[in-house]
């Protein structure tokens, strides 16, 4: 029963929040998964997960705004309320993902300088790094298309104005009256005066 429950709310979940959650727990479990090794002159090397090595600090970074946008979306799912941002949850999502996208490049121009490192033969990314990369986009692409549905839908009231004030179509029409019932009577007497000039020419002519 809670599995049908669980499967229901998640199938009635909007497309957009789906790509946003599953982005950002792609990018949460490539924290503690290997993110890069090396391997020295000696044969010997070292393995780092995306929380450990000498750039973990990125990595925590990286695994909180992860945490952020996947909180975002569990509150969805769970139909509360959203807490409060300074800006609206797509924007905040797309700023999320963009945000490791930058600091996953950071991490890698950084480690895979050639520089980077002492008696440093060889370096390869890890299968971690490549979850965090598709994660973020994941991500960025989920917000981007919240974007597009809220613009699309009528979330907010309008007031729809009338195109015509009855008040002052009335008042027009009062007025145009008035000026049909002068211009009626200015004919009818116009008529009036022709026919008595008329009959006076015919009295003159029979006299």
């Amino acid at each position: 029963m809670i599995n049908e429950q669980f499967t229901d709310k998640l199938m009635k979940l909007p497309l957009p929040f789906k790509l946003v959650g599953i982005g950002s727990f792609l990018t949460i479990i490539s924290t503690i998964l290997p993110w890069y090794r090396d391997l020295d002159t000696f044969k010997t090397g070292d393995k780092f997960i995306g929380l450990s090595g000498p750039l973990y600090l990125l990595g925590f970074l990286i695994l909180t705004f992860a945490i952020s946008s996947f909180t975002m979306t569990v509150y969805k799912f769970m139909g509360k309320k959203l807490p409060k941002l300074p800006i609206a949850e797509e924007h905040f999502n797309i700023a999320s993902g963009v945000m490791c996208l930058f600091l996953l490049i950071i991490t890698s121009s950084i480690y895979f300088h050639p520089k980077f490192g002492v008696n440093i033969t060889m370096k390869e990314m890890g299968f971690g790094m490549m979850m965090a990369f598709i994660g973020s986009a994941v991500t960025v692409f989920g917000g981007i298309l919240q974007t597009k549905k809220k613009g699309m839908t009528f979330e907010s009231e309008g007031k729809l104005d009338k195109l015509i004030n009855v008040d002052t179509h009335q008042r027009v029409q009062q007025e145009i009256r008035p000026i049909s019932y002068s211009s009626s009577s200015a004919q009818n007497t116009a008529a009036e005066q022709v026919e008595i000039k008329i009959e006076s020419n015919n009295e003159q002519n029979a006299f």
